[in-house]
Order: structure tokens, then C-alpha cells, then sequence
């Protein structure tokens, strides 16, 4: 062979090498495949993220890592800024290779947020729960162990943040954290409920205060039904739950689970269950008692002086047309009553106690009234 031969097999031979080697460079194999990377360097702060983008025309996945994770952690090519300093972040897939040097600054400690995802967190008794707290740089979670403290014996909490339900009840919990040098605070409340919930069934109770006036039925009394569940499921224990008027007692009664109204006014009823392990469940209904209104005429009347004054049948025939008080004097005590043309209008309840005077002013002039409930019309519809 040739000298002349020899020296172009050899140059062609290192171009080869050459394009090869530029080849690689650019993450290309010889099969044709390549991977690149969008950045060879980025900035981020400290506890901040950023995302690495990678063009790859392989089959295989591509595998990220990082030469120092106590400055940059990747996860799927989403880089997180730990500690101040360098490190490369490499993509890797198949024979191709391609890094990036990420410089992690100090952090601005007024982008750090220390937030409570949900000021009230719900469980059951035995229920293990996680704390509703994090630190946030901008909207990127910080990793982080809190101090958390409460005056309950209500729940527990592990090193770990998680929360474990004790017992039925309110705690109130403190997280804290000392970050870059700066003290965060938040609260949180914990509301523990037995496994088992009393949830009554009658959704809404308005009463009034007696059977029957003047040929007409009311609604006075109704049947108190709950169902009690455990954990969201329906058991059979309704006929465990206690019932009970906790506040205005005067204006309804119960026996068993009828609730009877013997006065117009406002309360609640309750049902409470008390489970195997003493932990008790508790639900209020407001309840409703309306007064049955009616109104009544004034069959005689007896002036009494005024002003050293006694006006005459006239004057007393005017008056009564113009009544612009009314006071009922019961055992009760004094009740104002509301005057319309003559007549007066009242509770019917009310007057179920022994009357002992009705006060009227009429005009200028002042008189007591005996009198009778005549002519008596209901004006509150029935239920």
C-alpha cells in the first residue's frame, strides 16, 4: 500500500472519531438518540424551587440526580434550593448524560410563610390525623419538623406532627418554628367526637302552647326521633338517646321522647349518647312555641276620678273609642297589651292565669275595666 493511501485512511479515521465525539458532546449516541437540557445554569434561594426541562427522543426514563443534596435535592427534574452553595444536577438516560450547575442563594425570610391549611381539623376518637401546618417559600412547601404544645388532655401529638384523638372534646394546639433566624407562630383547634354521633331527625319544631282554643286544634305536642351514628354509619341504638330541655324549661316538657310546649317562647331540645366507652355525643334543635292571638271586646266599665275630675256618659261613650293602652294585671305580673280600634289584642296564653284587673287609658283619662273575653277571634293560623 501506498504511503499516500495510508495517511487519508488514518485522517478519515480521526474525523470519525472527531464527529463522534461532537456527537456525544451535544448528548447524541451514535444510535441517533439525544438528550439536552433547556439551561446549564440556574439561580434559585434558598427553600425556593425551580424546574429543569430536558428534550430526550430515547425509550428510557430519565434519572435525575444530584452530586451535593445538602445544597440541591431533585425530584423529576424539579430542583429544591437546601442549603447556600453549588452543585450539579444531572440527567441521565441510557448512555447520554447532561448536567447543570445550580447556585442556591440565601433565602428573603419575608417570601417565608407559615400558614394552617384548616383552622378546625375533625376526628374521631382513636383517629390518628396529620397537623394542618406548613411553611411555605412563596407556594413551595418547606421541610420542616414543628414544635407543637396543648393544655388538653384531649389529644396527643407525636414528634412526627401527627395528631392522635384521646378524647372526646376542644383542644386548642401551638406550632412554632425558628427559621433563618425568625420566630413563626400559628394556632389550630382540634374538635374530637365520639365514634358515635346522635343526629336528630326532626328538622324543624314549632309548637303552641295548648290543644285547642274556641273549637279550634293546634299542634302542641310532636315525637322527639334521632338515629345515632358510628362513623357516618347508621346503628341501631336510637332507643339509647336522652332527651332533655337544657334552658326555659317553663316553655315546653318532655316525657320519653315527647316533647309537649305549655308556653309561647324559644328553646332548644337535646339528645345525647353516651357510647360503652363513657364518650358522649351530643345534638340541639331550636324548638319554636307561637302564642295563639286573639282579640276581645270590654262589656263594662268604671271610671274612677281624674284630676278631681268625673266626666260625664258622653265623655265616657267618646272614650272607649280611643283606647291607647292596655295593661293586664295577672299573677304573672303586668302585661302591656296591643290596642287597635277599640280592641284589644293578646295572647291567649297569657290569660290562661287569673286576671285580676285590665288598666286602660283612654285619652287623658285613667280607668279600670271588669270585663269578659267576648267575642273572642283567632288570628294566628294553625300549623
Amino acid at each position: 500500500m501506498s504511503y499516500r493511501k495510508i495517511i487519508t485512511i488514518i485522517a478519515l479515521s480521526l474525523l470519525s472519531i472527531f464527529c463522534c465525539l461532537a456527537s456525544a458532546c451535544d448528548g447524541e449516541s451514535s444510535n441517533g438518540v439525544s438528550l439536552t437540557l433547556k439551561r446549564e445554569e440556574m439561580t434559585i434561594e434558598k427553600y425556593a424551587s425551580g424546574w429543569l426541562f430536558s428534550d430526550y427522543n430515547g425509550q428510557e426514563d430519565v434519572i435525575w440526580s444530584s452530586d451535593n443534596e445538602n445544597v440541591v435535592k431533585v425530584v423529576n427534574g424539579k430542583v429544591i434550593g437546601i442549603g447556600v452553595g453549588t452543585a450539579k444536577v444531572y440527567a441521565e438516560a441510557g448512555t447520554n448524560k447532561e448536567s447543570c450547575v445550580i447556585t442556591v442563594v440565601p433565602v428573603d425570610v419575608a417570601k417565608i410563610k407559615m400558614e394552617v391549611l384548616s383552622e378546625n381539623v375533625d376526628a374521631y376518637v382513636g383517629d390518628v390525623v396529620e397537623t394542618p401546618v406548613v411553611l411555605k417559600h412563596n407556594k413551595t412547601p418547606i421541610d420542616y419538623q414543628f414544635e407543637y404544645s396543648s393544655d388538653s388532655s384531649i389529644v396527643e401529638i407525636s414528634n412526627d406532627g401527627e395528631i392522635i384523638a384521646k378524647a372526646v372534646g376542644q383542644a386548642m394546639i401551638n406550632a412554632r418554628a425558628l427559621l433563618e433566624g425568625q420566630n413563626f407562630e400559628v394556632n389550630f383547634e382540634v374538635n374530637v367526637v365520639s365514634d358515635y354521633q346522635v343526629v336528630i331527625e326532626n328538622s324543624k319544631i314549632v309548637l303552641y302552647p295548648f290543644e285547642s282554643f274556641e273549637g279550634e286544634t293546634y299542634k302542641n305536642a310532636i315525637s322527639l326521633n334521632a338515629k345515632v351514628l358510628n362513623k357516618g354509619s347508621v346503628t341501631e341504638f336510637e332507643q339509647s338517646v336522652e332527651w332533655s330541655l337544657p334552658e326555659n324549661q317553663d316553655v315546653a316538657c318532655i316525657s320519653g321522647n315527647v316533647l309537649t310546649a305549655t308556653n309561647a317562647g324559644e328553646t332548644q331540645v337535646t339528645a345525647k349518647y353516651v357510647d360503652s366507652n363513657g364518650g358522649e355525643s351530643i345534638s340541639s334543635i331550636k324548638v319554636t312555641v307561637l302564642p295563639v292571638m286573639a282579640t276581645a271586646k270590654v262589656d263594662s266599665v268604671e271610671i274612677g276620678m281624674y284630676n278631681g275630675y268625673t266626666p260625664n256618659m258622653e265623655q265616657i261613650i267618646g272614650a272607649s273609642a280611643v283606647v291607647t293602652k292596655a295593661t293586664l294585671k295577672t299573677k304573672a305580673g303586668d302585661i302591656e297589651l296591643e290596642v287597635n280600634g277599640g280592641k284589644i289584642t293578646f295572647d291567649v296564653s297569657q290569660i290562661l292565669v287569673t286576671v285580676a284587673e285590665l288598666s286602660l287609658v283612654m285619652r287623658n283619662y285613667q280607668c279600670s275595666v271588669k270585663s269578659q273575653l267576648l267575642g273572642a277571634i283567632i288570628k294566628t293560623p294553625k300549623d
